[in-house]
């Protein structure tokens, strides 16, 4: 019957709610899979987007709102378990390199291929974000009053009464990866959607006089350098972005494609553009090219990080900075010219204070840590940051 049931998926004229439905008895039918029943289950959803629809399900809102915490732990889990047999089936092949594909599927050959030509063409002054882990958040804060030691922050002392809820329960209330302390607040990063639901769920009650919610998301944001275009007409401003969209062949049905700023330059404007997650995803594959009609512009990642070039720090722009010129390679206060500029094993970060690095490495870990902010605020899961 499960069988029959997830054929359904195949067929592009049934609502999701329909075929959500059909997934989740697939699911609870076999329970926890287990090496008993994976070669079955494999053989049962072979050619089905099985785990694709799962993935879906585990990111819609709706379906998540509706849904009892115990189905999602079991859909979840059920998602983690056939994915991790498919890896251990693969031997993990199809991200190394050079590996011979004798012995493959055709699906591992076509995926290797891919995976190694997406690899080859990407631009080598785009940055690889793929090790910065994005997770779903929940933000606590609180006006009540928290008794604490004396020695403790209020964040550290309600990290320590979350820590203590969940370590007291015999629920599975969900995945977390951290509790991290802010200024005034702290932020439970979450294994998935469906576990920042669950644990929403458990919390809320337990904590009446908190405020527990999600942060909003943005869409991703690029900029468009140098465009020739007088700002200061609006409706030849709203011509040109409906004449990029047609040229570029974007979809825009809900008018989110939109110009949300824009700077004066000596050669024209540069541009920001507010994009669906569908449209950057798209830029990406061409390799972040867009067309201008009368040239090829390169979409540039906008993320609201503050460098100063005077003292080589974050949080501020150089126009407003009140602080003492220092080098951004090896952290010193000398002249214009720097004597170890041209011998990178001499640089040291002013930022991260790390040899070998200089202030304007995207590998230093104050850039990262900042980069990761703000990508956790956009709806987007980068691999690569156009730059």
């Amino acid at each position: 019957m499960a069988a029959t049931n997830i054929n359904i998926l195949k067929n592009l004229n049934v609502p999701d709610k329909d075929k959500f439905s059909a997934v989740l008895t697939f699911v609870k039918s076999f329970g926890e899979v287990d090496a008993s029943n994976k070669s079955s289950i494999l053989t049962r959803i072979r050619g089905i987007p099985l785990l694709d629809t799962l993935d879906r399900m585990l990111t819609d809102e709706q379906w998540l709102d509706e849904t009892s915490g115990e189905d999602i732990g079991t859909c979840s889990r059920f998602l983690h378990d056939i994915k991790t047999y498919l890896i251990e089936e693969e031997n993990i092949l199809l991200d190394r390199p050079g590996t011979s594909m004798d012995g493959m599927s055709n699906n591992q050959q076509r995926r290797n291929t891919c995976q190694q030509y997406a690899k080859m063409t990407v631009p080598n002054t785009w940055i690889n974000v793929e090790n910065i882990q994005i997770w779903p958040l929940i933000i606590l804060k609180t006006s009540a009053p928290i008794k604490r030691p004396l020695n403790k922050t209020k964040p550290q002392a309600m990290r320590s009464i979350v820590e203590k809820i969940l370590e007291d329960t015999a629920v599975d209330a969900g995945g977390i990866i951290e509790i991290e302390e802010g200024h005034s607040s702290i932020k439970i990063k979450c294994d998935s959607i469906a576990s920042r639901t669950r644990i929403l769920r458990f919390l809320t009650p337990k904590l009446p006089r908190w405020t527990l919610t999600i942060p909003p998301l943005r869409d991703p944001l690029i900029m468009i350098k140098n465009v020739s275009i007088d700002p200061s007409k609006e409706l030849a401003l709203n011509n040109w972005l409906a004449k990029l969209i047609a040229r570029n062949g974007w979809q825009n049905p809900d008018n989110k494609i939109r110009i949300t700023y824009w700077f004066k330059k000596p050669n024209g404007i540069d541009l920001l553009l507010s994009i669906p997650p569908v449209i950057r995803e798209k830029i990406e594959r061409r390799n972040g090219s867009i067309n201008l009609g009368y040239r090829l512009a390169q979409a540039i990642d906008y993320f609201d990080i503050k460098f100063c070039t005077t003292c080589c720090s974050y949080g501020h722009s150089t126009t407003k900075c009140a602080l003492i010129s220092k080098c951004g390679y090896c952290s010193e206060v000398h002249g214009k010219t720097c004597p170890v500029k041209n011998d990178p094993t001499r640089h040291r970060c002013p930022n991260c204070f790390k040899q070998g690095e200089n202030a304007f490495d995207k590998k230093c870990q104050v850039y990262q840590t900042k980069l990761r902010h703000e990508m956790e605020k956009t709806n987007f899961n980068y691999k690569f940051i156009m730059a």
